[in-house]
């Protein structure tokens, strides 16, 4: 889409907005973007995601100097980040204007809508949906799949440091401190550091949605042997941009920590889903985004007191 129309890969959001009107508006009859806009988790990452390159969080520490942020306060940021918040539902409002139905894009809608060519352009993980359309059959769409890394908000001058990607969505088994540790060390020494070949044989099913996480997995002959590999070595390399460029170059450049990583009530926060509850809500015209930041203000609050009772913190 990008070649015929002589479109560049888009850099910041005003880009991103211009290609999707431009390919809307061809005659290739395909739409501009897939916007999530179901109730669901993806929304919600794109929401983060796109919030995150505006250089704001809805999450923050009261203290982030403290020594143990396991156990620090958190506080909601929506008051202090109320332009951006606002800002980014009106934009996807008018992205929405060159997408399909976003209320029909969640994860796995998402994947079937791209690889029958419904859309262009969407935001999603790793290489995911060329894989998807590669083992779909259809070769000119996993042929043609790129990846770039997330555009950043190009109005206030923002750059890659003021971004707040600190948490992309990679692959791994998870060992918390009250758990059973040395049984859960044993279970990631046998995945993982026992043999190379079933490290590996862990992504076969969908080898182009999860970035490995452990050390050489991604460059061991068992992992780029792959079937799917050889017959479309363009995923393979796109895998290898995310890991060598886009993941150093564009995530943890702002030293801020994050609650995501840092805090049990920033674990417990993310994992609701009223960030898709406000975007749903905008591209439906059933909210404003003024009114639609408003709820997500309220809800916030209350799932962060949730946290403190529930966690004692």
């Amino acid at each position: 889409m990008y070649d015929e129309l002589g479109l560049e890969v888009p850099s910041s959001f005003q880009e991103l907005l211009e290609n999707a009107r431009i390919i809307d508006e061809s005659d290739m009859d395909i739409r501009g973007y897939g916007l999530a806009g179901q109730k669901t988790g993806k929304a919600h990452d794109e929401f983060q995601t796109f919030l995150a390159n505006m250089g704001a969080s809805e999450l923050g520490f009261v203290n982030p100097d403290a020594d143990d942020l396991s156990t620090a306060e958190v506080e909601v940021l929506y008051d202090q980040y109320e332009e951006e918040i606002v800002t980014l539902l009106e934009y996807f409002n008018e992205l929405s204007q060159y997408s399909a139905d976003p209320t029909g894009i969640g994860w796995g809608t998402s994947l079937r809508n791209w690889a029958s060519g419904q859309f262009a352009q969407q935001y999603n993980l790793n290489q995911w949906p060329g894989g998807v359309a590669a083992a779909a059959g259809v070769g000119a769409i996993a042929e043609n799949t790129g990846v770039a890394a997330m555009p950043l908000w190009e109005e206030g001058g923002i750059g890659v440091e003021d971004s707040e990607l600190a948490n992309p969505t990679m692959d791994g088994h998870h060992v918390f401190s009250n758990a059973n540790v040395q049984g859960g060390k044993a279970m990631l020494e046998y995945l993982y550091a026992g043999d190379q070949q079933r490290a590996a044989n862990m992504y076969e099913t969908e080898p182009t949605r999860f970035l490995p996480a452990y050390e050489n997995i991604i460059d061991s002959d068992a992992f780029r042997n792959y079937p799917l590999f050889q017959e479309y070595p363009n995923l393979l390399e796109d895998l290898d941009t995310v890991a060598n460029e886009i993941l150093p170059e564009r995530y943890g450049n702002n030293d801020t920590p994050g609650t995501l990583t840092n805090s049990p009530v920033g674990v417990y926060y993310y994992r609701f889903f009223h960030q898709a509850e406000m975007v749903n809500r905008v591209v439906t015209d059933t909210a404003t985004p003024q009114e639609a930041f408003e709820y997500g203000r309220e809800r916030a609050n209350e799932i962060v007191e949730e946290a403190r009772d529930l966690l004692g913190r």
